[in-house]
């Protein structure tokens, strides 16, 4: 089973990326908004895009937890990506959102009718926060070469601003 949810990761970084109006939009986004379990996995997302290259934000409790009033607060260009929402939630879930103009609401995890969904491999459920990471980690990637910053450049401390981290330590 690991080698096989190694291989759906590696899949995932170096394969098969995010659809290209999900790049796209992340990419031009204001603000992204992260709603999903809350298991680490959203939150570390959305440290590592605010620390790259746009501002983003962890929306604790899961998907639901987006139409709780985030979205009153939510601007045109703004996108939400909802991670592995629950299929009976999405008609209210985009209910909500369709009457935020201009925010992209995009789902990350199974197929998911009527929206730009980046699929994840269904096998070895264990695993799914692993996919997740990666999956995250790959539109981060493809939305920030979009706005010009490479791949290399996203975890430089230096272009970060992390707290601890000092210009002399190596």
């Amino acid at each position: 089973a690991l080698c096989v949810a190694a291989s759906h990761v590696e899949t995932i970084l170096n394969r098969e990326g995010p659809p290209l109006d999900m790049i796209h939009a992340v990419a031009d986004a204001q603000h992204v908004y992260l709603a999903g379990p809350d298991n680490g996995v959203a939150a570390e997302a959305a440290l590592k895009f605010s620390e790259t290259f746009t501002a983003a934000h962890f929306i604790a409790g899961g998907p639901t937890s987006g139409v709780h009033g985030w979205q009153r607060g939510m601007e045109e260009d703004d996108v939400v990506i909802l991670i592995d929402p629950d299929r009976r939630d999405m008609p209210k879930i985009r209910e909500v959102f369709d009457r935020v103009r201009g925010v992209q609401v995009f789902t990350i995890g199974e197929k998911y009718q009527n929206h730009i969904n980046y699929s994840l491999p269904t096998e070895h459920k264990g695993f799914d926060n692993y996919y997740r990471l990666a999956a995250l980690w790959r539109l981060m990637v493809a939305a920030a070469d979009q706005k010009g910053v490479s791949a290399e450049d996203l975890d430089h401390p230096e272009n970060v601003g992390k707290i601890g981290y000092h210009a002399s330590q190596t």
